[in-house]
Order: C-alpha cells, then structure tokens, then sequence
C-alpha cells in the first residue's frame, strides 16, 4: 500500500506538471489527489503499520466508548476523527494564514495602495529593477516569511509590468529569493522555526553561517538569468514597465489569449477588472500602503510577542483591517471595501495549496515519507550526502514534513545527558551542529528547484499561472546551480569556522 501511495502521488504530480497539455486544472487535480490518498487510508488501515502501532491508536482503542468496536472500525475511525481532523487543521492554519494575506495585499491593490512605489520604479531598466525586486524579496522574506513575500512581490511586479515573458522572469527570481532568503532567519521559513523552536540551532548560528550561502543560491541564478536576458529586459520598450497610476484599467476577458503563459495578467483579477477604476486621492494611497504593510509586518511580530499561531495573528489584523475600511467607507463611499476584493482572490490557489498539502500530510502519516528518511539513514552515513539529497528531495515534497522525519530520525542530542550515560555523542547531532545548519539550508533552498517545492513556489504558480513545464526548462538548471554553489560554500565555512 505504501507503494501504491506514492504511485498514485507521483501520478497526480505529473498531471499537475501537463495542466497546459490536459487543460484540467491543476487545483481540481491536488485536491482530488488529496481525497482519493486519505480515502485509502481509512478504507485500508490495516495495511500502514505505521498507524496501527501508533501510541495515540492504542490509547484512542481502549477509551471506553471504543472498546466494543472491532479493530478495524476501530481503525477507520481513529484516522477520520483523530488523524484527519488533526492533519486537516494543520493545514487549514497555512490555508488561512494565505487568505489573510492574500486580502490584505489586494486591500492595498485595489485602494491604489501600490502606486505609491509603482510610481517611483518608472525606470526604463529593467534588468536593473529585476535585481532590485530581488534582492527585495531576500531580505523583507527573512522578516515575514518567504510565502507572504512572494505574495506581496508578486503583486507588485503586475504592477510594474505588462511583458507576460517579463513578469514569468522576475516571479521565478522571486520564488528564488524568497526561498533562499528565509532560511538564514529563525523567523523566515517554517523549517527554519521548526528547528529553531526544537532547540536544534540558534538564531546566531543560522544567522552567521547561513546568510552568504542563501545570498550565493540566489546571485548564482540572478546572474545567469541576468546575462541570457539582458538584451530582452533592458527597455528598448520602456513602456512596458507600467505606470500603474495610468494603468490600472485591465483588460477584458474576451481580449485574454487562449494560452496561460502569454495571459497579461491574473485571470482571477481579470473576471472584474471592468468594475475596478483608477484611485487619484494621493492621501488615500498613502495611507491604505502604510496601514497594509504594517498590517503585514505586524503578523510576524504579533506571533513573536504572544507566540499564538500565525494565522490566528493574520485573521485578527485582517479583522482590523476590514472594520477600518468600513469605517473609512462611511465617510468615503468612493472606497474599496472588503467585499470588492473576494472576487479578485484566487480561490482556486488556496484550493491547490490545501490539496498539495493534504496530499503530503497523508504520505507523512502512511509511512511513506518515514519510510524514504530510513531509506537514507540505512544507505547512507555521510551528513553531507543526505542533506544534498534532502534538498532535491524537497523540490517535489514539502519541506515540512521532510525535516520533522528527520528530526524524528536524528534526534538532537544532549551532550550533559549523554556523557553522563557514557553514551557516544555525536558532534554533528548536538544542538548548533552541522547536520542542522545543513538541513536548514538544504530543505529551504532545495524547495526552488522545482516550482511545487515550496509554499512560494505554489502561490506563486497559482497566482502567475506559471506552467510548471516552462519553469522547468527556463529556471531549474539556473536554480539547481545556485542551491549547490551556496551548499558548497557552506561546507567550506564549517570547515574553517565552525567549532
């Protein structure tokens, strides 16, 4: 069963990859894919050991309301209500958290909030806006996490730009940066949290020795794609980097091409473009930017402060956000409210990024992803070899479940316990050790080899309509490049400056 598992998860991956060829959405695709996994593994629990022998499935058995139930009942019930329900809400907390953010950033939109710096990148250069946007992206990721900055960039650059070939450019540096740019922070990727809030490295270990690393996988690709392009960004047709003060109008639906890499724009916004006028009251911009980006900013700081979950922090602000803007509406009819912005979002994102990650909850719960951990602890003994690998592994599957099986693999090790139980230690496994700098850097950066690696990779690809195809043959050489270039760089700094 756990081969047919991954049989059946590496066939939806491959429809996903053919959505232009298929002409089946790849949303409809994950979430199927999603449900069909877990209705197996309700209907056939007696086949995963892995649940079977659980602890929390023996508890759950011998509650008094359960023990006349047969094993099998026993079974189907403890992973509709118990592992379903858990994994669900796992799930629905990152679901959220995407809305949230999501409708804040088209708060921002459509009250004309970015023209305030589209207005001041009118530059002709392209090229040169492309390192700006990127180096952007690396280092406001490291502060609001790598999925939130992909949003928010990407928003901007349909702003700045109207060249479709342009905008699939700059969006993949952005997934790029992103990625690379919230591994070095303890706050900027979900790995990076999880390892730092197990004790596993600390917030100067990663900060230190990290940083360059993630610079270098991200100039690596920067550069190349820099060089091969050059003469196509550099504006002979300056035009193209839109004003978006003067361009706010969309175009219609009936003028969308029929190929999804040549749209202008997203087609979600595009449905009701015709509503949507350009802002002209300046005050007004100005103060629905500064109100969304500190909406933003504070998500992250709110969940420092309190340590309650982050979609539980965005949910409140966008709370807040949505009763201010009513309140301004009362006194400015001509103001976007909350409900202008539903439509724009793209629902069919959120369905996609629920799927994938419910797909991947299912093969960490069958046993599959414990199952490929052991594989690699059995075969291989070298920290180096299995992190690499690690990290091209996380450019198919998420990169969450990924660390915390490694974690559950390669438990950190005290070394005051150990000693005092005349165990072994390993160096590599303490906390700070270099097995955890490696994991950190190589699941986080790995993630943009592929564009369904990581949450950005994914909101990015709903949100653009990037063909996983055209990402593939345009990006994941330059990406593959740039995630060695800084692996190997930061080899060569433990083994000089690590102690």
């Amino acid at each position: 069963m756990l081969y047919l598992l991954g049989i059946l998860f590496l066939a939806g991956y491959i429809l996903i990859t053919v959505e232009s060829i298929t002409k089946v959405d790849k949303s409809a695709i994950a979430v199927t894919l999603s449900m069909l996994l877990w209705f197996i593994l309700m209907l056939y629990a007696d086949k995963f050991p892995l649940i079977s022998d659980s602890v929390w499935f023996k508890e759950y058995c011998s509650l008094t309301e359960n023990s006349y139930k047969a094993e099998s009942d026993c079974k189907f019930d403890f992973i509709k209500d118990i592992v379903l329900m858990k994994n669900l809400g796992d799930v629905s907390e990152i679901f959220f958290f995407l809305f949230s953010a999501m409708s804040i950033v088209e708060m921002i939109d459509i009250n004309g909030g970015f023209t305030i710096i589209t207005d001041r990148i009118n530059s002709g250069n392209k090229l040169k806006l492309l390192w700006v946007l990127t180096f952007l992206a690396f280092f406001l990721s490291s502060i609001i996490d790598n999925m939130t900055t992909s949003i928010v960039m990407v928003s901007l650059i349909n702003k700045l730009l109207t060249n479709r070939n342009d905008m699939l450019f700059f969006s993949s540096m952005i997934i790029i940066a992103a990625n690379s740019g919230g591994v070095w922070s303890p706050m900027g990727d979900v790995t990076s949290i999880l390892l730092w809030s197990d004790g596993a490295i600390s917030a100067v270990k990663i900060i230190s020795f990290v940083i360059l690393p993630g610079l270098i996988s991200v100039m690596v690709p920067l550069l190349i794609i820099s060089f091969k392009i050059r003469h196509k960004l550099k504006s002979d047709n300056s035009e193209e980097i839109c004003n978006a003060s003067q361009n706010y109008i969309l175009p219609q639906r009936k003028n969308i091409p029929a190929k999804p890499e040549e749209l202008p724009i997203n087609p979600a916004i595009l449905a009701n473009s015709e509503k949507i006028t350009p802002v002209k009251d300046r005050r007004r911009r100005i103060v629905f930017l500064i109100l969304g980006v500190f909406s933003i900013v504070m998500i992250p700081l709110l969940r420092e402060m309190t340590e309650i979950p982050p979609f539980a922090d965005a949910l409140f602000i966008l709370g807040i956000l949505w009763i201010l803007t009513d309140l301004v509406y009362i006194k400015n009819p001509a103001t976007f409210r909350f409900s202008d912005i539903i439509p724009r979002l793209d629902v069919a994102t959120l369905f996609f990024f629920l799927g994938i990650l419910l797909s991947v909850a299912a093969l960490q719960v069958s046993g599959v992803m414990n199952g490929l951990a052991e594989f690699l602890k059995e075969r291989l003994s070298d920290i180096y070899v299995i992190n690499i690998i690690i990290g091209f592994v996380s450019s198919i599957i998420d990169n969450v479940p990924l660390v915390a099986a490694a974690l559950d693999l390669y438990p950190i090790e005290n070394p005051a316990i150990m000693h005092a139980a005349n165990m072994v230690v390993d160096p590599n496994l303490v906390p700070d050790g270099k097995f955890w700098l490696l994991l950190n850097y190589c699941a986080g950066v790995g993630g943009s080899i592929f564009i369904i690696g990581s949450a950005a990779g994914v909101v990015v690809m709903g949100i653009q309509k990037i063909n996983f195809i055209w990402y593939l043959k345009n990006i994941t050489l330059y990406s593959v490049l740039g995630y060695l270039a800084g692996f190997f760089f930061l080899v060569l700094e433990m083994h000089i400056f690590y102690k």
